[in-house]
């Protein structure tokens, strides 16, 4: 009898979070006032009669449409009767001073003229003090993001049916199966208490529009909150059961749960951040790619121009690298223009570089069935990678005893988040590099020399990674293997760029040799140049973002790569060597090709914070004094990435639940 009352319980409480989801809440919706009266107007007899605004009625996207109202009234207490275009609104009675009147306007009539608002009272003894038209009465803001609507309206986004219904299941779950923690007296009081204010603000929230002319609705942030805080104790052993490090054979079913919810708590980070961003876009990815309105003109391999005009959103002015990766998966294999090959600098500006790095455009290419799709494949594409990151991270972490909680720090390095909000593959890249040396490790050389080859196919600038795998092999007298390796990494990207030169060299010559990025120079001097540009004030102008970047991330890359050289010093393997390397060319950018946005550095740093990554999986292998330097390194990374970085403002805003 005890276990079937507490299934009941138990569904009927998933019943009702879905239906608050469904009814009560909202993931969007559009807010807006237009103020009509700020100053006191003295009425005529006992009338105020004004002219609204034209096409008033289509302010607010729909109807209902509330209407607030400020009186000041100086007399006795009276009787106050709200018309609009001739219909009564609403009527209140006021006694003296200011009060405010919330009506709401259901229907405008006739649609399309001219509209009138009176207010009538009984004696003249006072003013009309304050008049706006709201999308709502009120809202409040922050954690707790709720608005007070006209009881009818309608025009806000639910979130969808399958949140709601996997939110529901998921109480199910907690209630029958997880048991609640035992915390200290005082832990529980407080908790009881709190949870039970906010069942208790829910259910108001429910009857609002039975007890009352609103509705109030909360933002599906706010009621995940709102649970997590009521489920606490229940969420509280999950949050331990996640974290703690579980010494486990290879594979098991545990171990894979844990790194499938990591990856999707990874993936689901940065889909919010991409949601927040496209709002810019209303939703349209191509605005991520920065495509040039020019470039995409004047490009002779675009399918159907005229057809995908009206589906993209192009950039007056030059664009950024996205627009290539895109261009390229419309003929990734150079065959559209093989009569006429020169006119590939027309479709990218360095045709033998960008094409080298295929594996991205041709994955487009191949997962897509309509160049239509081509942006929204190559999010999807950077969303799957930074996910297989998270989750191979969490499943090599807990394979040497390390909690599963190792693969977020996928969003802690600073140039995927660069790379994902303009759909550019270094997440992609480094999904090959991480796997390759995990199955090196394992002495899997076959599979992380085919791995190592489609990184680099992707972005050639992995090739350190596989040259310290071929030093460690031979210095273990073990040259075979390394040989192994590195054919199998090399041989894929050497033939295609043999390929890719063949199919180019009609058209641009030996010339096609030189046009690659020069962008090293001596150690530090793209530093100096680029902090003397912020010391001057050129700096972009002296935007805050942006100085606040170039300061903190130049310091971030050197503590990065002196952190590599210690671990190499504590022992010499080939992924340290790889990050004192990486560490030492990321010092080495130049100003004009790099420095010039700190983004770009962002991006083409990636692989120092890779292969710090990897040195983290052996943390238990450090000393106390390297453990505890390579936690304040995360942590710095963490800061940057949230309050440092040029786009860290936007990552943070996408958590606000007040967008």
């Amino acid at each position: 009898m005890k276990w079937r009352a507490k299934w009941v319980i138990s569904v009927v409480a998933a019943i009702a979070v879905i239906a608050f989801l469904e009814q009560r809440s909202f993931t969007e919706f559009r807010r807006a006032r237009l103020k009509i009266v700020e100053s006191a107007v003295a009425p005529v007899g006992v009338k105020v009669e004004l002219g609204l605004p034209a096409r008033v009625e289509d302010f607010a996207g729909g109807d209902p449409d509330a209407l607030i109202i400020a009186i000041e009234n100086s007399g006795t207490t009276a009787t106050f009767n709200v018309d609009v275009d001739g219909s009564s609104v609403c009527q209140r009675r006021l006694g003296t001073g200011r009060s405010r009147i919330d009506c709401s306007v259901a229907h405008w009539s006739p649609r399309g003229a001219l509209h009138t608002l009176e207010v009538v009272s009984s004696h003249s003894r006072w003013a009309l003090a304050y008049v706006e038209i709201a999308t709502h009465h009120g809202n409040t803001s922050g954690l707790n993001y709720l608005v007070v609507l006209p009881r009818s309206f309608r025009e806000y986004t639910k979130p969808p049916l399958l949140v709601a219904l996997s939110l529901g299941l998921a109480v199910l779950a907690l209630m029958v199966y997880v048991p609640p923690a035992i915390f200290p007296r005082w832990i529980r009081i407080l908790h009881r208490l709190t949870a039970a204010f906010a069942i208790g603000v829910m259910t108001l929230i429910v009857a609002s529009p039975y007890g009352s002319q609103f509705v109030v609705l909360v933002s599906t942030e706010t009621v995940f909150l709102w649970l997590a805080v009521i489920f606490a104790a229940r969420l509280w052993p999950l949050c331990q059961w996640m974290a703690r490090p579980h010494a486990t054979s290879p594979v098991q079913t545990i171990t894979v749960v844990r790194s499938i919810i990591v990856a999707v708590l990874v993936v689901m980070t940065f889909a919010a951040v991409i949601h927040a961003e496209l709002k810019r876009f209303d939703g349209n990815v191509s605005g991520l790619l920065l495509i040039s309105q020019r470039a995409f003109e004047s490009n002779p391999i675009v399918d159907q121009p005229d057809r995908l005009r009206d589906r993209l959103i192009l950039q007056d002015n030059a664009g950024y690298d996205g627009q290539f990766m895109y261009y390229m998966a419309f003929d990734p294999l150079l065959l559209k223009l093989r009569q006429t090959p020169v006119k590939y600098r027309d479709v990218v500006d360095a045709p033998l570089y960008r094409f080298g790095r295929i594996g991205f455009s041709l994955l487009t290419r191949l997962l897509s069935k309509d160049p239509s799709d081509f942006p929204r494949t190559m999010l999807s594409i950077l969303l799957v990678a930074v996910g297989a990151l998270a989750f191979a991270l969490s499943m090599e972490a807990q394979s040497r005893a390390i909690t599963p909680l190792l693969g977020g720090l996928i969003l802690l390095v600073p140039g995927f988040w660069g790379s994902l909000l303009n759909a550019v593959p270094e997440p992609l890249a480094a999904v090959g590099v991480l796997l390759a040396v995990i199955l090196w490790q394992r002495d899997q050389f076959a599979a992380a020399g085919l791995a190592f080859g489609f990184s680099l196919l992707v972005r050639e600038t992995g090739a350190i990674f596989v040259l310290c795998v071929l030093i460690a092999e031979t210095l273990k007298g073990r040259a075979r293997k390394g040989l192994l390796v590195a054919g199998l990494a090399f041989g894929p990207v050497v033939l295609w760029r043999l390929y890719v030169a063949y199919r180019l060299f009609p058209g641009s010559g030996l010339a096609m040799f030189t046009e690659v990025p020069r962008d090293l120079g001596a150690p530090l001097v793209g530093i100096r140049d680029l902090w003397t540009g912020i010391a001057s004030g050129s700096y972009y102008g002296g935007n805050s973002d942006l100085v606040r970047a170039g300061l903190s991330y130049p310091v971030l890359l050197l503590l990065g790569w002196l952190l590599a050289l210690s671990l190499l010093r504590h022992r010499l393997t080939p992924i340290a060597l790889a990050g004192v390397l990486y560490g030492l060319i990321a010092l080495c950018f130049n100003y004009q090709m790099v420095w010039v946005h700190v983004g770009n550095a962002e991006r083409i740093t990636y692989e120092l914070f890779v292969a710090l990554i990897l040195c983290s999986l052996s943390i238990r292998s450090y000393s106390q004094t390297l453990q505890g330097a390579l936690v304040l390194f995360w942590c710095a990374s963490a800061w940057f990435v949230f309050y440092g970085a040029p786009n860290a403002a936007s990552i943070r805003g996408a958590f606000q639940f007040v967008q």
